[in-house]
């Protein structure tokens, strides 16, 4: 059983360092080869310099819009919004009452870890159940 976690724990990093350079190649891909592209071909043809134009000069006038309230904030934007101010409220707790702040986290710590624990061990329960089942069709 020891051995069937660490080898889920060393799957379960090498799938994250993956992950974790293919958003390191998207993300330079994004801020550096796309924007490079763009400034090569806005050189070499004028309709793509024209729209590069159009496209720097709409941002600002979008973004001042939405400034000044001619343009509505999306429910999306507002959700996100709502969740900023709780999260600073929330904090401005957390920075009144460490000692309760800490509480809070051993508590959700603590249940998390019963969690995983229960769910790796219906895991387990099932894995073996499927595997009995098996064992009792071949004989």
């Amino acid at each position: 059983m020891h051995k069937e976690v660490e080898d889920k724990a060393i799957r379960e990093l090498r799938s994250r360092g993956r992950f974790a350079r293919l958003v390191h190649l998207i993300t330079f891909i994004v801020v550096v080869v796309i924007p490079l592209s763009v400034v090569i071909l806005g050189i070499v043809s004028p309709l793509v310099a024209v729209i590069t134009l159009v496209y720097s000069i709409w941002q600002p006038v979008y973004k001042g819009l939405k400034f000044l309230k001619i343009i509505k904030k999306s429910k999306k934007e507002l959700k996100h919004e709502e969740e900023e101010r709780l999260k600073q409220h929330y904090f401005v707790h957390c920075q009144e009452n460490p000692a309760g702040f800490q509480r809070l986290k051993i508590e959700n710590f603590e249940r998390e870890l019963r969690n995983g624990i229960k769910k790796e061990v219906e895991q387990l329960t099932n894995k073996n159940k499927v595997g009995k089942g098996k064992d009792l069709g071949n004989k």
